[in-house]
C-alpha cells in the first residue's frame, strides 16, 4: 500500500507539472497572438503609407528633394564596404603567406565571404600564424652582409677571361670608367637626367648559404676614395631596387621552385581596381623603388659593419622586400656631380655596402 501511495504521489507531481506547462504555453500563445496582431497592423500601416506615397508621387509636378524611397542606401553602403574589406583582407592574407612562406588556407573563405564575421574568422587565422613568429618552424634573425661594389658585386678585381688579378689602381680605374660610360647615364620616367649609375644583381652568396626567407631591412654605405670632397664628410647616393624581388625557399617549401618571387601592388592597383591590369602588371615587374643613402666618405669596412644596429645615414625605405634581385646604385647629378657639387668622381675607389636583412636558418641535420 505504501508503494502504491508513493507512485500515486509521483504521478500527481507529474500531472501538476504538465498542468503548469499547459498554463505557460497558453501565456506564450497569447503573447504570440498579440505579436501577430501588432505585426499585421504594422503591415497594414506600411501598405497604406505605400499607397499614399504612390498616389503622392503620381500627382507630383516637381521632383522631390527628399531621398529616394525605394533605394536602400544602407544595403548599398554595406556592399561597397564589404567589397573593400574583402580586398584588404585578401591582401593581408597574401602578405602573411609571403612572409611565412606557407599557405594559411583562408583565401577561398575570403573570396566567398558574405558577412563581416567570415572576414573576422579569416583574420583570426592570420593572427594565429603571425603570433607564432616563425617560418617553417624557425624564428627570423637579423644578419648583416658586407659587400664591395668593385670587387664582390661587379667583379672588377679580376679578368673574367683569364682569371688574372688586376692591381688596385687598375680595378679603381675600371670602376670609374664603368660609371663615366654613356650607358651608365640614368634618366627618370620623364626623360630627365638623374645621374650616373651602376646596375647589378644580388644573388645568394656564400655568406647567405644555409638561410632562407631573406627580407631586406636596411642599407648603409661608405664611399671610399682619395680627395672625394674637400668640404663634406659624406655624400648622397640613390639605391633603387626592382619591384620584382626574390628570396630562397625554406626547406620543404616552394614545390621545387628555385626562388620565392614577390612584388608589391603598384599605384592604382592596391584594391584590384586598375583600369589596365596588363600595363599595371608590366609596371610592377619592370619599375624600381628608390631610397636615399647618405654614406660617409672613407669609413672603413670594419667601422661600417661593427655596429649591431644600422649606422647613421642608412635607409629602411626598401624594407620588407626580397633580398635578391636587380639593383641600381646612382650617384645623383644634383648636388654631387653638377658644378655646384663637391664630389670628385675621379677619386672614387670603391663603395662598401652594408645590407641588414632578416632570414631563417635553413640547415637541418639528423644525428
Amino acid at each position: 500500500m505504501k508503494s502504491c501511495f508513493n507512485d500515486a504521489r509521483q504521478r500527481a507531481i507529474g500531472i501538476s507539472t504538465a498542468w503548469e506547462q499547459i498554463g505557460r504555453r497558453g501565456v506564450d500563445l497569447q503573447i504570440a497572438y498579440a505579436r501577430l496582431t501588432s505585426t499585421f497592423g504594422r503591415v497594414q500601416q506600411l501598405a497604406q503609407e505605400g499607397r499614399s506615397a504612390l498616389a503622392r508621387e503620381r500627382t507630383r509636378t516637381l521632383p522631390s528633394a527628399a531621398h529616394h524611397y525605394w533605394l536602400d542606401e544602407g544595403a548599398r553602403a554595406f556592399a561597397q564596404d564589404m567589397a573593400i574589406a574583402k580586398r584588404i583582407t585578401f591582401l593581408a592574407a597574401q602578405a602573411t603567406e609571403f612572409d611565412t612562406q606557407q599557405s594559411v588556407g583562408v583565401r577561398l573563405g575570403i573570396v566567398r565571404a558574405r558577412h563581416p564575421q567570415q572576414l573576422r574568422e579569416a583574420l583570426d587565422g592570420l593572427k594565429r600564424v603571425q603570433q607564432a613568429r616563425t617560418i617553417n618552424g624557425g624564428r627570423p634573425q637579423e644578419l648583416t652582409l658586407g659587400l664591395s661594389l668593385r670587387d664582390q658585386i661587379l667583379g672588377l678585381r679580376f679578368n673574367k677571361e683569364t682569371g688574372a688579378e688586376y692591381t688596385t689602381e687598375e680595378a679603381n680605374l675600371r670602376l670609374r670608367e664603368r660609371l663615366r660610360a654613356p650607358e651608365a647615364a640614368i634618366f627618370d620616367s620623364d626623360g630627365r637626367y638623374v645621374g650616373q649609375g651602376v646596375r647589378f644583381t644580388l644573388t645568394p652568396r656564400t655568406e647567405t648559404s644555409g638561410r632562407c626567407a631573406e627580407r631586406l631591412w636596411s642599407v648603409a654605405a661608405s664611399v671610399v676614395g682619395e680627395g672625394l670632397s674637400t668640404s663634406q664628410p659624406r655624400g648622397r647616393v640613390f639605391l633603387f631596387k626592382q619591384n620584382t624581388a626574390q628570396s630562397q625557399w625554406c626547406r620543404g617549401l616552394g614545390g621545387g621552385a628555385p626562388a620565392q618571387v614577390g612584388r608589391p601592388q603598384m599605384r592604382g592597383f592596391l584594391y584590384g581596381l586598375a583600369t589596365d591590369a596588363v600595363s599595371t602588371e608590366r609596371e610592377a615587374s619592370s619599375s624600381f623603388a628608390g631610397a636615399e643613402l647618405q654614406p660617409w666618405f672613407n669609413q672603413s669596412r670594419t667601422e661600417l659593419l661593427k655596429s649591431p644596429q644600422p649606422p647613421q645615414g642608412s635607409t629602411d625605405e626598401l624594407a620588407g622586400r626580397g633580398l635578391y634581385g636587380d639593383y641600381l646604385l646612382v650617384f645623383p647629378y644634383a648636388g654631387m656631380l653638377d658644378d655646384a657639387g663637391t664630389f670628385n668622381l675621379e677619386g672614387l675607389e670603391d663603395v662598401i655596402l652594408r645590407v641588414d636583412y632578416l632570414s631563417v636558418n635553413n640547415v637541418q641535420i639528423s644525428l
